[in-house]
């Protein structure tokens, strides 16, 4: 049996949303009005997303409000849940 380590939220927002828009950290913060220490510390795994960055970066990125919050309330259950930790390939 493989298992498949979970991503991190700073894995999702990078590859789904910022690098195929091609832009870095400084564009997310000016644009989604969230500070740049922010955006960092999520980029570096060190913050969760918290409801207001979610309904900023969900503005931003053209998709729900939630789906930031949705996917970090999901992948701390998770992480929480020895039997949840790895998805089965």
């Amino acid at each position: 049996m493989t298992f498949i380590p979970l991503p991190r939220m700073s894995e999702f927002l990078s590859n789904d949303f910022m690098l195929p828009m091609v832009i870095n950290a400084q564009v997310l913060s000016y644009g989604a009005g969230i500070p740049i220490n922010e955006v960092q510390a999520i980029l570096n795994d060190e913050i969760n997303i918290t409801p207001e960055i979610s309904q900023k970066l969900g503005a931003f990125f053209g998709v729900s409000c939630n789906l930031f919050s949705d996917i970090q309330s999901d992948l701390f259950k998770r992480e929480n849940v020895s039997d949840l930790q790895y998805a089965y390939l």
